[in-house]
Order: structure tokens, then sequence, then C-alpha cells
């Protein structure tokens, strides 16, 4: 459990200490499910915005997440810090 508190004490200050503007929350999801959306309720108590890849694709594997990164980054400046997160198993909390 001192390992969990670590990592959250790490988020709150990463949270506390970037602009919006250089930072991102990403994830790739293919389904809206329950976790989906439970994440995204809790990203909005938070005011974190979520950009959600692949939405209504056909998931074709681990590898898919890599190309839609990779064409999500291709417009983003090079000081951009990404929060790459799951989209299924993933909330934020306090």
């Amino acid at each position: 459990m001192p390992y969990l508190k670590r990592i959250i004490t790490f988020f709150m200050i990463l949270f506390s200490t970037i602009h919006a503007d250089n930072f991102k929350v990403v994830t790739v999801a293919s389904l809206k499910t329950v976790g989906l959306i439970q994440l995204l309720q809790s990203a909005e108590v938070y005011n974190i915005t979520v950009d959600v890849l692949g939405m209504g694709d056909k998931y074709l594997g681990n590898g898919q997440k890599l190309h839609y990164m990779l064409e999500y980054m291709k417009d983003l400046s090079d000081d951009t810090i990404i929060l790459f997160i799951d989209g299924y198993d993933t909330f934020f909390c306090r």
C-alpha cells in the first residue's frame, strides 16, 4: 500500500504543476463499456479531459494502440506531456 500512496502522490503533484495546454490524458477504447464510462465520469469530476482514440473501430490487438498514438502525437508540440492510461480499468480519485 505505501507504493500505491507514492504513485498517487506523484500524480497529484504532476497534475498540480503542469499546464493544461501541454498535458494530455489519452486512452484507446473501441467500445463504450462500464469501465470507460467510469473513467470518463471520474475525469470529469476533476476537470480532466481524456482523449479517447479508436472509439467504434474494430479492435485488432495491442499493436493498434501504437498506431493510434503515433497518429495522435503528430499534431502535438514537442513539449507536450502525455499520460497514456488503460481505458477500461482506470479511474481518477483523490
